[in-house]
Parts: C-alpha cells; sequence; structure tokens
C-alpha cells in the first residue's frame, strides 16, 4: 500500500507500475520539453489530475493532451483514489480559464466547444495524402474547379461491381488508352481506336472524339424523352 506521498513521488515513465496494454510508458517530449517526470507532475494542489501548473503552462496540442489523458489512465486506480479520495476525477477541458485554441479549417476554434468527431476528421485531414491523380488533373485543367468529394461519390450511384472499378480507374487515370499503350510498345500507332484520326487520351476518348460526341447526343436525347 503506497502512501499518498510515495504515489506523488513516483516516476511516470518506465514504471512497473503505470501500464498501457501491458507495458510501461514513455514519451520523450512530455518528459524532456513540458517537465513532466512524476506522478506529482500531472496533480494540481486540488488534487486534480491534469491541473497542474506544468500541464497548464506546456501549452500542448489537442493530441499531446489526449496522449497526456492515456497516461493518467494508466496510473493504478488503486493511486488515483488514494490521491483524490474514493474519486477519480479527470478535468476534461483544464484550459477554461486560459481559453485554449486549435485550428479547423483554417480557423480557431475554443477546444471546449469541438467535438472528438471534428478532431478526429481535422488530424486524419492532416495525414491523408491525396491522389496523384488528382494533381493530375489540377495541372491539365488549371480554371476547372472541382469537387472531389463529390466525384468519388459518384461511385455509389451504382451497385454494378464492373462499373465501380471502371470508375475507380478513370478517377486514378489508369484506364490505358492507346497513347499509354503505344509508349510501352503494345500498339503500333496512339491513335483513336474510333476516328483513327487523333491520338487517344482519356479526355479524348470520353469526351473529344467525334464518335464519342455522337454517343453522348443520342444518350442526352433519350434522356431529355424520358
Amino acid at each position: 500500500m503506497h502512501s499518498y506521498e510515495d504515489i506523488m513521488n513516483q516516476f511516470v515513465w518506465n514504471n512497473k507500475y503505470i501500464l498501457s496494454e501491458g507495458k510501461s510508458l514513455y514519451h520523450a517530449f512530455l518528459h524532456n520539453t513540458c517537465g513532466i517526470s512524476k506522478v506529482g507532475d500531472l496533480v494540481s494542489k486540488d488534487n486534480i489530475f491534469l491541473g497542474s501548473e506544468k500541464v497548464l503552462n506546456a501549452k500542448l496540442t489537442p493530441s499531446q493532451y489526449f496522449l497526456l489523458m492515456g497516461v493518467v489512465s494508466a496510473i493504478p486506480n488503486e493511486w488515483r483514489s488514494t490521491i483524490k479520495g474514493k474519486s477519480v476525477h479527470v478535468d476534461p477541458h483544464p484550459f477554461i480559464e486560459d481559453s485554449f485554441q486549435v485550428p479547423i479549417r483554417g480557423e480557431m476554434f475554443d477546444l471546449s466547444s469541438v467535438s472528438s468527431k471534428t478532431l478526429y476528421r481535422e488530424f486524419r485531414s492532416r495525414k491523408e495524402i491525396p491522389p496523384t491523380a488528382q494533381a493530375k488533373f489540377k495541372e491539365e485543367y488549371l480554371s476547372l474547379s472541382i469537387d472531389w468529394k463529390e466525384i468519388y461519390s459518384a461511385v455509389n450511384v451504382t451497385l454494378d461491381t464492373k462499373l465501380r472499378v471502371f470508375q475507380y480507374r478513370l478517377l486514378n487515370r489508369i484506364i490505358f488508352t492507346n497513347d499509354k499503350r503505344f509508349k510501352f510498345k503494345l500498339v503500333d500507332l496512339p491513335s483513336c481506336t474510333f476516328c483513327k484520326t487523333n491520338e487517344e487520351s482519356l479526355e479524348h476518348l470520353l469526351f473529344f472524339c467525334k464518335i464519342t460526341e455522337f454517343f453522348w447526343k443520342i444518350i442526352l436525347l433519350h434522356a431529355t424523352q424520358m
């Protein structure tokens, strides 16, 4: 049985009693930069976890703060109960007095007013890498405004597997038209399969070929008569 003083002086890092998924913890940033070494560094004078001056003065990002909450959760329940009596209290917003602002979609918001779902989406958007096809489309069509979210949702308009595969290949520019096949020496000429006059690029095949134009006119005609 550890006393209150013993617990407060326990080192947080590489402590055999403070475990997450069976493993001891160590976060260099929290230790070296924030100066958090002992359990007492996490607790305020009123015995409130994450309310200490070291934590409040650390100016943690949301992800770093959530990491620190995980450290508190790893402290044995018996120790936490000793610190705060029978109840365990983790203040979810220790920055209320000094409002903590987080940037979301280019605007600043108070952390206490942001939902975890919104934060997750923001973190995910910063980690996501757009497909290289997007850069190619932007390079080809500088003045064209493209709503990629709407374009990618087009895959839901059909349940047919082959059509979905075609949509995916189209959006990622991996349809092997004759201009590409010619580079790989798979065909003798890069000319269009249908009109035989222009080079068969993806754009030509779907929009600019005379045969394709005639096809789209028929489709539009039938669509207006339905």
